[in-house]
Order: structure tokens, then C-alpha cells, then sequence
């Protein structure tokens, strides 16, 4: 929800919290070490309860989903969202390694997983659509087109994507490489 917030306010607290709610997961719910680049094939993924929990037999992965998201794909989810706004590598390895977790039953069984396969997309070939400063009046197409896959970045804030960005225009950017600057409405339609 943090990380939603920011793409539509373009508040740094909202950017913030994310992390700080994704370092807190990562703490109090994550099974065995954390993933990175350089070690992307460890931790078992996101127990469903928190680690001071201790009067359970075990504690509980919630890979399925059902009438509400597994917390798997909802970790999935976030920890791509917060790699598509930031390009933060402990986030992307997290994110990789969920899909690394749950690949099979994806591919065997997608119906199993839906909001999981949703955020697959969102993991391996993000979008952003980078609006710094005042997004400009015409920027609309931008909000109101479905772009599946996709994060918005506006504002000035702290998010690596603002960096070097003249205000005024609109970046459409995949995986972190951007398109020329769209100028005008007609140039952003195009994109």
C-alpha cells in the first residue's frame, strides 16, 4: 500500500515506509538467509506468521491463492513494485527468488496461483513510466492508459529514476532503460 501511495503522491514518506515495511518482512518473516545478487538461491520464502509466534507446531508458507492473495504473491508483488521504482538489488533478488520458489506450480498450475502469475510480469521485464517535477498537464494518457506492468515515478524525490530527469516530460522506461523523453501528448501516445 506504501509503495502504491507513493506512485500516486509522489511522497518520499510513503517511498520510505515501503522499504522500511520490506525490511521488516524480510527481518521478522523470511525463512534462512536473505537472497542477493551475488547468492540469488537462498531463503525459503515468507512464513505467514511472524518469528516471535512461538506457541505454533510450525509455522505456515501460504503459497495458493484463494479468495484473497496467497502471501506469497502479495510479497511477490511488493518486493517487484519496490524494485521497479527504486532498481534496488536486495528487493530484485527477493522478488526472483519468490518466482524461483513458486515457478512450478506456476507453469503446472496457473490458476492455483493467479496474483501470483499477475506479478510475474512485474518481475521480469518492469515498466515505469517516470514523471519528474510537476507532471505536465498532458501526462493523463499516461495515468489513465493500461500499461500492464508498470510503476509510476513523480516528483523530485529520492527514487533513482527522478535522477537527471527534466521536468516537464514523461519517461517511458522498461527494465530501468528509457525511451526518449515524450514532450507533447502525441509523442507519449506514440510511445
Amino acid at each position: 500500500a506504501a509503495a502504491s501511495l507513493y506512485q500516486v503522491t509522489g511522497d518520499d514518506g510513503y517511498f520510505d515506509e515501503a522499504h522500511n515495511l520490506a525490511k521488516y518482512a524480510l527481518d521478522h518473516y523470511w525463512d534462512g538467509d536473505i537472497p542477493s545478487s551475488q547468492n540469488p538461491d537462498c531463503g525459503g520464502g515468507f512464513f505467514t506468521t511472524h518469528k516471535a509466534v512461538t506457541d505454533l507446531s510450525w509455522r505456515p508458507k501460504d503459497l495458493l491463492d484463494g479468495a484473497v492473495p496467497s502471501a506469497h504473491s502479495v510479497m511477490t508483488r511488493a518486493f517487484a513494485t519496490i524494485a521497479a521504482l527504486t532498481s534496488d538489488e536486495r528487493a530484485t533478488a527477493v522478488a526472483a527468488r519468490l518466482v524461483a520458489l513458486a515457478g512450478n506450480v506456476a507453469s503446472d498450475h496457473p490458476t492455483a496461483v493467479p496474483d501470483f502469475v499477475n506479478a510475474l510480469g512485474l518481475v521480469s521485464a518492469p515498466r515505469q513510466i517516470v514523471m519528474p517535477g510537476t507532471p505536465p498537464e498532458w501526462s493523463h494518457l499516461g495515468r489513465s492508459s493500461f500499461v500492464r506492468d508498470a510503476v509510476f515515478v513523480i516528483g523530485t524525490g529520492r527514487s533513482p529514476l527522478l535522477a537527471h530527469r527534466e521536468s516537464g516530460h514523461v519517461y517511458l522506461c522498461e527494465a530501468g532503460t528509457c525511451h526518449l523523453p515524450a514532450r507533447n501528448e502525441s509523442e507519449l501516445a506514440e510511445q
